[in-house]
């Protein structure tokens, strides 16, 4: 039985964020597009905290559904992968990427916030925001790819 909004196993909430985490990815790809190619460091930052924002909210109602009042083992228990135990392993590779940027990107923004300026004219903290800003990315975008691939094995084959 189908509970969520795509044709597969999973539930509304999952399915949610496996859609979701497209958009996120391409709004993403904007927000460093804005900052390395246009210099819209206003617009950079604007988007960023949107995204931010809109992440900690889905992050805490996915963490109560998944916890609380969804049984994702249930249908995932379904899976051609999961007596084999790839969906576990997907889990953790998944959560290996997960957890860090969520620090990763908390660290980022309050770093952001604190330093930069309202005319972003600390330098310093530019190229250090700059570096660490794309080792998030990268983590991010590792996070949406691990993700769609441990809903694919749980909910979809």
């Amino acid at each position: 039985m189908n509970s969520g909004i795509l044709p597969t196993r999973a539930t509304w909430m999952l399915d949610v964020v496996a859609l979701a985490m497209i958009a996120v990815t391409l709004v993403l790809l904007f927000s460093v597009y804005l900052a390395r190619f246009k210099q819209a460091y206003r617009g950079h930052r604007t988007v960023q905290l949107v995204l931010a924002v809109a992440l900690l909210i889905v992050i805490v109602l996915f963490e109560i559904d998944m916890r609380f009042i969804s049984d994702w083992r249930a249908q995932a228990s379904k899976s051609i992968y999961y007596a084999s135990g790839w969906v576990d392993r997907w889990l953790w590779i998944h959560l290996s990427f997960a957890v860090p940027t969520l620090f990763l990107w908390a660290a980022l923004v309050v770093m952001a916030l604190r330093s930069m300026g309202a005319n972003f004219e600390n330098l310093t903290h530019r190229r250090f925001h700059h570096r660490l800003g794309w080792v998030g990315t990268w983590f991010m975008l590792m996070t949406a790819v691990t993700g769609w691939i441990f809903y694919w094995v749980s909910f979809v084959a």
